[in-house]
């Protein structure tokens, strides 16, 4: 018996989980949030839980219509079979087989759901929500605030040198990317007792939580930000004027109260997974509403 026990410990390992931590809110002056956390979801893959055989042919062909099935139910373009496969083998040759490997972000709930359901049916697919944002003031604050997103490609090592995962989301524009250390909080960890297959036993010890970012407070006046763009817009429109900006300063303090840059982006779409085409109206744009018009132009 002694030496099942000790055949049964070694085909176990201990796996250390991360804990996402809450990103901290951004604030006018008056305590408005200009933000908002919102759950958006992954599909992923961990190597270790993928079908199993000893025949390699029929290995590969099995885990193959898995990543077909999945790459025509998630839809998205980039997600094919070929990228999956691409994906979870880097990850294997990194001898990392109980990691997570994100094949598809900002999948939409209803997709998230029905994958789900059927994960049973494809050994190693994982559902997960992670957190995102959502900017409920759109283009009167695109400029301004900024938005969060990926990594962006080559760059994953320096920010891991900083304690940051590749699948993390980081504030990439405005605020989000100026404050990004303080907004970003610690993430927490729990240690999982897995099987040879990958199959979650129990959790060892109590887990270490996260600690949520700070959040932070603006000089910014969301009302005066209103009333200024009520006011510029229709006066462009009045003048045949493509672009403008205005500033508004406390000019006791040099506080900004309000700074509207018109035309603007909704920040929402960089978030959800912009569409090339989107992007490409962006670049061609000869007003340029990336650009914050009143600091940069």
């Amino acid at each position: 018996y002694q030496q099942g026990f000790e055949q049964q410990a070694r085909r176990n390992s201990l796996v250390e989980r991360k804990i996402p931590a809450p990103r901290g809110l951004i604030y006018d002056r008056n305590g408005e949030a200009l933000v908002r956390n919102a759950p958006a979801f992954q599909v992923a893959i961990i190597p270790v839980r993928q079908y199993q055989s000893d025949n390699l042919i029929e290995r590969r062909i099995k885990r193959m219509e898995i990543y077909y099935r999945l790459a025509q139910m998630i839809n998205q373009p980039g997600v094919t079979a070929g990228d999956i496969y691409t994906k979870v083998f880097a990850k294997v040759q990194q001898g990392r087989p109980y990691d997570r490997v994100v094949v598809a972000d900002n999948v939409p709930r209803e997709t998230a759901l029905v994958i789900q359901e059927q994960a049973l049916a494809m050994p190693g697919v994982v559902v997960q929500s992670i957190g995102s944002r959502t900017y409920p003031y759109k283009d009167l604050l695109g400029n301004l605030l900024g938005y969060i997103g990926r990594i962006p490609a080559g760059q994953e090592a320096q920010y891991e040198q900083n304690g940051y995962d590749r699948d993390d989301r980081i504030g990439l524009a405005g605020i989000e990317f100026a404050a990004e250390e303080q907004l970003r909080g610690v993430k927490g960890k729990e240690i999982i007792l897995v099987d040879a297959s990958g199959e979650e036993l129990r959790r060892e010890g109590e887990p270490t939580p996260p600690r949520e970012g700070h959040s932070v407070r603006l000089t910014l006046d969301l009302r005066l930000q209103k009333i200024i763009s009520d006011a510029l817009i229709p006066a462009m429109r009045l003048r045949n004027s493509p672009r403008a900006a205005v500033v508004a300063l406390n000019p006791r303090t040099g506080e900004v109260l309000g700074m509207v840059s018109v035309p603007g982006y909704d920040n929402n779409l960089f978030v959800q997974g912009i569409s090339q085409k989107q992007w490409q109206a962006f670049q061609e744009d000869l007003h340029n509403p990336l650009l914050n018009h009143a600091t940069d132009d």
